[in-house]
């Protein structure tokens, strides 16, 4: 934020305020920025130095920074970075025209300000930033009556009709009427959960990844209007102290729940949705616990370290399961372009164990057993019907699963597991083939990659024989085309 005031000596008493906080979340790091003064290194005036707190001020930034100007660049860089280490611009006559830090979401106005040099001010809030939907002002003197007018008579704003100005600026006070329909709207996503008190039936029915965004969307929605309004006085003359204890105590409940499906359904960490400042609202209406950074998604490749998490996760054994689940279902759509046959058949075998457990056929135990075992399997590369030797050379193995799923579109199963051992061996040759040919950059390489074609082309037509079938030209090109994509992926 920036804290635009009249007087020098105001903004000092200002940072010396926040910085005097003896409670630490109300501790703010702040940085002053105000127009110069005598500055001189030979200015002697005695008095001037031991009672003006201005001079004293100028004097020891240019003593620690080297001059005034080295200071402001610095303070105003780290203002526009995003660790939060300056959360607090106090300015006098400065960086309410021109200066640009998008981050910045609210603006407060201690000092007079009017027409143009208003707009202008107000616009160092506006600025479009990722998880920023609006910016802030809060007037401390009565100006933003005259806001409309300066708005229709600004010649930058001439070619704009007056409605489409109508709504630029909204009070707070308007927003914070929407704040009990917002709460209604966040538990209106579970309506149809008949238990509300059950986290296990909470979560399970944020299972679908479109009732996940609009619960998240909800959420976002409520939590942001709210934090706007406890920054009102209205809002605390509005609001009892029951209502106001029941919209926090639900705004933990669902930060909650959210941070626990995070984990469930290995969604991406992402706390940019409720910025710094509804962290902060949880942090000190709330408690720590409720805004800790949400673990990673359980690690299925480390064997000792996915043996610790399993143990050490709360909840059922169901959400241990779906935990396990979803982590391999976002694994398997990282790599599907490595091996797609296998990586769809595993996908598969995991939404069928899912459904399956949904339609109560698969008790939480089964569940959970099921999918440490498809773990396992998923790491060891190892599938119902994949010859062993393919173990551990997943280039071969999807090379081998092209192939086969190609020629299973028209011979039967019996027929095809007749020729299962050449087709193994088709996809070890072909690992052989195509990795010989690699060069440096060979992904550019466009003669490279003709001559992988030609060669991958000119051995299936050498063994057609072995698989008990013509290859046709049709199937040729589907070979071929789905072998140079994972060859791009593992080469």
């Amino acid at each position: 934020a920036i804290l635009a005031v009249p007087l020098k000596e105001t903004a000092l008493k200002y940072q010396k305020y926040f910085e005097n906080q003896t409670n630490p979340r109300l501790k703010i790091d702040t940085a002053v920025i105000i127009s110069n003064s005598d500055t001189r290194q030979d200015h002697e005036d005695v008095h001037e130095e031991t009672t003006s707190e201005v001079q004293q001020y100028f004097k020891k930034i240019n003593a620690r920074y080297g001059s005034v100007e080295a200071y402001e660049e610095q303070m105003t860089n780290k203002f526009k970075d995003a660790d939060d280490e300056v959360e607090l611009l106090i300015v006098v006559g400065k960086l309410l025209t021109g200066f640009d830090a998008p981050r910045c979401n609210t603006l407060y106005i201690a000092k007079p300000l009017k027409e143009h040099g208003l707009l202008q001010a107000i616009a160092r809030a506006n600025r479009l930033y990722e998880g920023k939907d609006v910016g802030y002002i809060v007037d401390y003197v009565g100006i933003l009556g005259d806001l409309d007018k300066a708005l229709t008579q600004y010649s930058a704003l001439k070619d704009f009709d007056e409605s489409d100005l109508e709504g630029a600026i909204v009070r707070v006070e308007e927003e914070l009427k929407k704040i009990p329909q917002y709460h209604s709207d966040v538990w209106d996503v579970f309506k149809e959960v008949k238990n509300k008190k059950d986290n296990e039936e909470m979560e399970r029915f944020l299972a679908p990844k479109d009732v996940r965004d609009n619960f998240r969307e909800k959420l976002i929605l409520f939590a942001k209007t709210l934090q706007s309004g406890m920054a009102t006085d209205t809002y605390y003359k509005t609001y009892s102290e029951d209502r106001q204890r029941l919209f926090l105590k639900d705004l933990k409940f669902f930060q909650e729940l959210r941070k626990s499906v995070q984990n469930r359904y290995a969604e991406k960490i992402d706390y940019k949705e409720y910025e710094g400042r509804v962290r902060k609202l949880l942090d000190m209406h709330v408690g720590v616990e409720s805004v800790e950074q949400t673990t990673e998604p359980i690690n299925i490749f480390d064997e000792e370290l996915f043996k610790q998490e399993v143990e050490r996760k709360t909840g059922t054994k169901a959400s241990k399961a779906d935990a396990i689940a979803h982590r391999m279902k976002k694994v398997i759509t990282e790599k599907m372009d490595e091996d797609p046959v296998f990586y769809k058949k595993f996908g598969t075998l995991i939404d069928e164990a899912i459904k399956a457990f949904l339609d109560k056929r698969m008790t939480e135990a089964e569940y959970l057993k099921q999918m440490m075992e498809a773990r396992s399997n998923l790491i060891k590369g190892s599938f119902s019907g994949i010859p062993a030797v393919l173990q551990g050379n997943p280039e071969a193995r999807a090379f081998y699963g092209i192939v086969k799923d190609v020629l299973a579109r028209e011979l039967p199963s019996s027929d095809l597991s007749k020729v299962d051992d050449a087709l193994t061996q088709t996809g070890i040759d072909l690992s052989h083939l195509i990795q010989r040919l690699v060069i440096r950059d060979w992904k550019r390489n466009d003669d490279i990659q003709k001559q992988m074609k030609n060669d991958v082309e000119d051995y299936l037509l050498d063994h057609r024989k072995d698989y008990g079938v013509e290859l046709s030209f049709t199937q040729l090109d589907i070979i071929l085309e789905e072998v140079m994509k994972v060859a791009r992926n593992v080469f």
